[in-house]
């Protein structure tokens, strides 16, 4: 696994497979075979955000199934559909082919990420769910958006500190 260094925060976004070019060309990667590639054509599997993001939305099932049969098709079911917004949008900015466009996709995935943690913050509030999976829980999110926000540095031409 590479690291690299956004604002001076370090991060892990490629697996062992991808590592992150020269800061001259922040858009290209170099492929296992040492070929250089374009991001907007990355395979979204290999991005190491869109793995981590997957096992996220398995923890977050896990921890909605916990609820009340009342929550089924309230909290639970809001959990559910924003934590598979983020790997959905991941994958489908990556595959639209352009900077612009994977950089707009991952903005959204980032904002899911944001509605995910208050939904589950919510659960802890009413006493849904096991108390230490949701801290964990959170701290998957938190850490998934910290490396989309790294992505988005690196897509975007003019990147905010913040998505």
């Amino acid at each position: 696994m590479r690291q690299f260094s956004v604002n001076r925060s370090w991060f892990s976004v490629f697996s062992s497979q991808f590592t992150v070019f020269s800061s001259a060309a922040p858009n290209v990667f170099r492929d296992a075979s040492g070929r250089d590639t374009p991001m907007d054509m990355q395979d979204f599997r290999r991005l190491k955000v869109w793995q981590q993001s997957m096992d996220l939305v398995t923890a977050c099932y896990q921890l909605a199934d916990t609820f009340p049969k009342r929550e089924t098709y309230g909290l639970g079911s809001q959990i559910r559909r924003s934590a598979i917004s983020i790997p959905s949008n991941i994958a489908e900015g990556s595959g639209r082919g352009s900077q612009k466009e994977f950089s707009r996709f991952l903005r959204i995935a980032y904002g899911s990420g944001c509605e995910l943690e208050t939904q589950i913050r919510i659960a802890r509030r009413m006493h849904l769910g096991n108390e230490s999976h949701a801290d964990e829980i959170i701290a998957r999110i938190e850490e998934s958006r910290k490396m989309i926000a790294s992505l988005i540095a690196l897509t975007s031409p003019t990147a905010p500190t913040q998505p």
